[in-house]
């Protein structure tokens, strides 16, 4: 979903003439608001769960709690995480780019 969020960037910018590319000012949110909370998620990684590497490992390491506890609670618990995580930066990535100048 993120990625069509960016796609559909390229796509608006080109369809109104113009450039593909945009200077480093059209990325900072112009909120103080945004700001911070994009600066906040830089710092937690919050973010890397839902990355590819990093979610085979906790899945295995879910996998292993749950063969040790006898249940699916960890892998329970992780598959809610991930879609927590998941839903909340599609939605702030979407945010992040209706606030920036990159549509200007």
């Amino acid at each position: 979903m993120i990625k069509a969020e960016t796609d559909t960037v390229i796509v608006a910018r080109a369809s109104s003439g113009l450039g593909g590319k945009h200077d480093d000012e059209a990325l900072a949110p112009r909120s103080q608001g945004l700001a911070l909370a994009r600066r906040l998620a830089s710092a937690l990684r919050v973010h890397r769960i839902i990355q590819a590497v990093e979610l085979s490992v906790l899945i295995l390491l879910a996998a292993i709690a749950d063969a040790v506890a006898g249940n699916l609670t960890a892998t329970r618990v992780l598959t809610v995480a991930a879609l927590v995580v998941g839903v909340l930066m599609t939605v702030a990535h979407l945010l992040a780019i209706v606030a920036s100048r990159r549509l200007r």
